[in-house]
């Protein structure tokens, strides 16, 4: 009797690891055919004047939506922004890479202040996943780094770019 319920137990085993065997290759399937793992464009492969200009534009929209809400949202939606900015370019990600950290990766090709990418990558986050009150001196750290960044995408300088 307690044979039968151990090969019982092992059948049913078996056909629970097919079934999700199954169901994680067809979640691949799906995956792959919606481009998540499409190979990511290199950085040096985009048009810099093209989203210089498009960075610019959200940093300048952002700027002018600062004054905004909590400063919470206002970092946090600053920073989703230029994420957006980054992905509507045509670049796609390494699925390694979180969405700031790619953000952040762009941004770092372009000849701007790093520190101000820096600043606003770290409020982002403080903003996002603390649970303590953000002041009103956050949002004006915020408004300096991209008030910094305005400045300086213009110029489409990027960073270790071959020459045309």
């Amino acid at each position: 009797m307690i044979t039968l319920y151990v090969v019982l137990g092992l059948l049913l085993v078996a056909l629970l690891m097919v079934f999700i065997g199954r169901a994680q290759a067809r979640r691949r399937r799906r995956r792959r055919a919606a481009g998540d793992f499409a190979d990511p464009v290199d950085v040096d492969e985009l048009a810099p004047e093209q989203l210089s200009a498009a960075l610019a534009a959200a940093v300048a929209a952002r700027l002018a939506a600062m004054a905004t809400g909590t400063p919470r949202n206002a970092i946090v939606r600053s920073w989703l922004d230029l994420e957006e900015t980054v992905a509507a370019a045509g670049l796609s990600r390494d699925p390694a890479l979180t969405a700031a950290e790619f953000t952040r990766e762009v941004l770092a090709r372009y000849d701007v202040d790093q520190a101000a990418i820096a600043t606003l990558s770290d409020l982002y986050r403080e903003a996002r996943f603390s649970e303590h009150e953000l002041t009103e001196e956050h949002r004006e750290d915020a408004i300096t780094a991209l008030e910094s960044l305005q400045a300086q995408l213009p110029a489409h300088a990027v960073v270790d770019a071959e020459p045309s």
